[in-house]
């Protein structure tokens, strides 16, 4: 009977498969609830008029149960009817793995900036509509950033807010 049950044991623990959460890809995850400004909810009109303070867009740290993964980021400003929008920096920002549990991504929105992004200089109806500010981060490199086509196996998650601009002095 024993060695019954040590032959049962010895067949059922080799159909135990035991992997390495760095031999399977995941998702890098971002924390949802701590963003800041809080929630996808349309924010106060932001002013982006002579004189006025950048507005803050901070994302908490992210998680990735692959301890190993560099993550890439991206920032958009888009219309709702526009299919990619444009980028808010010129290049993919980048979290290393080594300092992703501690690092809070922040983007300061301030007037040159978005003029910056749209060309140099702002639509004419730019401060008639609605917009979103979004975020990007995936566990791959972004091989063409403007629409995120991401490198083959890679995996991404978002965040985005909706926002107006004012143009009042400050």
């Amino acid at each position: 009977m024993t060695h019954l049950a040590l032959l049962l044991l010895l067949l059922l623990s080799s159909c135990l498969d035991f992997t390495n959460p760095d031999d399977v890809n995941s998702p890098p995850l971002i924390d949802k609830t701590h963003v800041t400004p809080l929630g996808n909810a349309m924010l106060q009109p932001i002013n982006i008029g002579l004189y006025c303070q950048a507005r803050e867009f901070m994302i908490p740290p992210i998680h990735d149960i692959n301890l190993s993964d560099d993550l890439y980021y991206l920032w958009f400003i888009k219309r709702p009817s526009d299919v990619y929008g444009v980028l808010l920096q010129p290049k993919p920002g980048l979290i290393a793995s080594n300092i992703r549990e501690k690092s809070v991504t922040s983007i300061l929105l301030e007037r040159h900036m978005i003029e910056t992004a749209f060309g140099g200089k702002l639509p004419d109806d730019f401060f008639s509509g609605t917009y979103i500010v979004q975020f990007f981060v995936a566990d791959r490199p972004y091989l063409i950033p403007q629409s995120r086509y991401l490198e083959a196996g890679g995996f991404e998650d978002s965040f985005y807010w909706l926002a107006t601009f004012i143009n009042q002095k400050c």
